[in-house]
Protein backbone atom coordinates (compact mmCIF):
# COMPACT_ATOMS: atom_id res chain seq x y z
CA UNK A 1 0.00 0.00 0.00
CA UNK A 2 1.48 3.61 -0.58
CA UNK A 3 0.41 6.43 0.91
CA UNK A 4 -1.29 8.89 -2.33
CA UNK A 5 -1.68 12.02 -2.69
CA UNK A 6 -5.39 13.39 -3.60
CA UNK A 7 -7.29 16.30 -2.36
CA UNK A 8 -9.89 15.76 0.66
CA UNK A 9 -11.18 17.63 3.54
CA UNK A 10 -11.71 15.78 7.29
CA UNK A 11 -13.82 17.66 9.25
CA UNK A 12 -14.70 15.68 12.67
CA UNK A 13 -12.91 12.78 11.53
CA UNK A 14 -15.45 12.90 8.55
CA UNK A 15 -14.27 12.42 5.11
CA UNK A 16 -16.32 14.90 1.87
CA UNK A 17 -17.77 11.87 -0.37
CA UNK A 18 -16.34 13.46 -3.68
CA UNK A 19 -12.90 13.00 -2.17
CA UNK A 20 -13.60 9.44 -0.66
CA UNK A 21 -15.42 8.35 -4.21
CA UNK A 22 -12.11 9.42 -5.92
CA UNK A 23 -9.77 7.23 -3.48
CA UNK A 24 -7.61 3.97 -4.13
CA UNK A 25 -9.05 0.24 -3.53
CA UNK A 26 -8.84 1.29 0.52
CA UNK A 27 -10.16 4.79 0.46
CA UNK A 28 -8.93 6.95 3.38
CA UNK A 29 -6.68 5.58 6.61
CA UNK A 30 -6.01 6.91 9.82
CA UNK A 31 -2.00 6.82 9.48
CA UNK A 32 -0.43 8.30 12.26
CA UNK A 33 -1.27 11.99 13.06
CA UNK A 34 -3.38 12.82 9.92
CA UNK A 35 -5.60 10.77 7.25
CA UNK A 36 -3.98 9.17 3.98
CA UNK A 37 -5.53 7.39 0.68
CA UNK A 38 -4.17 4.12 0.34
CA UNK A 39 -3.82 2.01 -2.96
CA UNK A 40 -1.69 -1.21 -3.73
CA UNK A 41 2.04 -1.06 -4.32
CA UNK A 42 4.33 -4.22 -3.75
CA UNK A 43 7.51 -2.40 -2.80
CA UNK A 44 5.76 -1.21 0.27
CA UNK A 45 5.57 -3.94 2.70
CA UNK A 46 9.59 -4.06 4.03
CA UNK A 47 9.00 -0.94 5.05
CA UNK A 48 5.38 -1.48 7.08
CA UNK A 49 6.15 -4.49 8.36
CA UNK A 50 3.62 -6.07 7.03
CA UNK A 51 4.95 -8.64 4.48
CA UNK A 52 3.03 -11.38 5.12
CA UNK A 53 0.06 -9.81 3.22
CA UNK A 54 0.71 -10.53 -0.07
CA UNK A 55 0.84 -13.72 0.65
CA UNK A 56 -2.61 -14.29 2.34
CA UNK A 57 -5.22 -15.26 0.13
CA UNK A 58 -7.79 -13.02 1.27
CA UNK A 59 -5.62 -10.14 0.15
CA UNK A 60 -3.48 -11.22 -2.84
CA UNK A 61 -5.04 -9.83 -5.78
CA UNK A 62 -7.10 -6.71 -6.03
CA UNK A 63 -10.59 -8.30 -6.44
CA UNK A 64 -9.38 -10.35 -3.04
CA UNK A 65 -8.44 -7.09 -1.22
CA UNK A 66 -11.92 -5.37 -2.54
CA UNK A 67 -13.84 -8.68 -1.01
CA UNK A 68 -12.30 -8.22 2.28
CA UNK A 69 -11.83 -5.09 2.48
CA UNK A 70 -13.30 -4.54 5.87
CA UNK A 71 -11.06 -7.44 6.90
CA UNK A 72 -7.37 -5.36 5.52
CA UNK A 73 -8.56 -2.12 6.88
CA UNK A 74 -8.27 -2.79 10.65
CA UNK A 75 -4.63 -4.36 9.59
CA UNK A 76 -3.46 -1.65 7.70
CA UNK A 77 -4.63 0.87 10.38
CA UNK A 78 -3.26 -0.90 13.01
CA UNK A 79 0.40 -0.70 12.04
CA UNK A 80 0.47 2.65 10.16
CA UNK A 81 -0.87 4.70 13.32
CA UNK A 82 2.57 3.94 14.67
CA UNK A 83 3.76 6.30 13.23
CA UNK A 84 3.37 9.59 11.73
CA UNK A 85 2.35 11.02 8.23
CA UNK A 86 5.94 12.41 7.79
CA UNK A 87 7.85 9.58 9.01
CA UNK A 88 5.77 6.94 6.71
CA UNK A 89 5.94 9.62 3.66
CA UNK A 90 9.90 9.75 4.03
CA UNK A 91 10.39 6.16 4.66
CA UNK A 92 8.12 5.10 1.71
CA UNK A 93 9.87 8.00 -0.16
CA UNK A 94 13.14 6.73 0.53
CA UNK A 95 12.47 2.95 -0.50
CA UNK A 96 11.03 4.25 -4.17
CA UNK A 97 7.71 4.23 -3.38
CA UNK A 98 5.68 6.60 -4.99
CA UNK A 99 3.71 8.47 -2.44
CA UNK A 100 2.73 12.04 -0.79
CA UNK A 101 0.50 12.65 2.14
CA UNK A 102 -2.80 14.27 1.49
CA UNK A 103 -2.61 18.11 2.62
CA UNK A 104 -4.01 21.66 3.23
CA UNK A 105 -3.40 24.02 0.89
CA UNK A 106 -0.74 25.23 3.27
CA UNK A 107 0.19 21.65 4.32
CA UNK A 108 0.85 21.46 0.12
CA UNK A 109 2.63 24.67 0.11
CA UNK A 110 5.12 23.92 2.97
CA UNK A 111 6.05 20.53 1.34
CA UNK A 112 6.36 21.96 -2.57
CA UNK A 113 8.41 24.64 -0.63
CA UNK A 114 10.28 21.86 1.22
CA UNK A 115 11.06 19.83 -1.55
CA UNK A 116 12.46 23.08 -3.43
CA UNK A 117 9.86 23.96 -5.94
CA UNK A 118 8.39 27.32 -5.25
CA UNK A 119 5.08 26.99 -5.18
CA UNK A 120 3.97 30.54 -4.52
CA UNK A 121 3.48 33.44 -7.49
CA UNK A 122 2.40 37.05 -6.61
CA UNK A 123 0.29 38.96 -8.92
CA UNK A 124 -0.34 42.64 -8.75
CA UNK A 125 0.84 41.83 -5.02
CA UNK A 126 -1.72 39.09 -4.15
CA UNK A 127 0.04 35.66 -3.37
CA UNK A 128 -1.26 32.45 -5.30
CA UNK A 129 -0.24 29.01 -6.09
CA UNK A 130 1.98 28.60 -8.88
CA UNK A 131 0.62 26.12 -11.51
CA UNK A 132 2.41 22.92 -11.03
CA UNK A 133 3.15 21.99 -14.78
CA UNK A 134 5.89 23.52 -16.16
CA UNK A 135 6.45 24.23 -20.21
CA UNK A 136 10.10 25.49 -21.34
CA UNK A 137 7.94 26.70 -24.63
CA UNK A 138 4.99 28.07 -23.64
CA UNK A 139 5.58 29.11 -19.50
CA UNK A 140 2.53 29.95 -17.57
CA UNK A 141 2.09 34.07 -16.95
CA UNK A 142 1.05 36.05 -14.00
CA UNK A 143 0.01 39.46 -15.61
CA UNK A 144 -2.90 40.55 -13.69
CA UNK A 145 -4.13 39.87 -9.79
CA UNK A 146 -7.31 37.44 -9.19
CA UNK A 147 -10.16 39.90 -9.62
CA UNK A 148 -12.11 41.15 -7.03
CA UNK A 149 -15.81 39.62 -5.52
CA UNK A 150 -17.75 40.12 -8.62
CA UNK A 151 -15.63 42.48 -10.51
CA UNK A 152 -16.67 41.24 -13.85
CA UNK A 153 -20.01 39.78 -13.19
CA UNK A 154 -21.75 42.11 -15.06
CA UNK A 155 -19.81 41.46 -18.00
CA UNK A 156 -19.97 37.45 -17.63
CA UNK A 157 -23.32 37.78 -16.90
CA UNK A 158 -24.34 39.55 -20.00
CA UNK A 159 -21.65 36.89 -21.89
CA UNK A 160 -23.89 33.64 -20.57
CA UNK A 161 -27.14 35.56 -21.37
CA UNK A 162 -26.84 36.32 -25.17
CA UNK A 163 -28.15 34.05 -27.79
Amino acid sequence: MAVQSGAAEAVDGQLDGLAAAHMGELGFLEIGDDVHGIERNDGHQQRTGLDELPDDPRFGRNQDRTANRELLRPLLVDRLRKRTKDEWFRELLAAGVPCAPINTIDGGVALAEELGLDPVVSSGGVPGVRNPITFSGTPASYELPPPGLDEHGEEIRAWLTQD
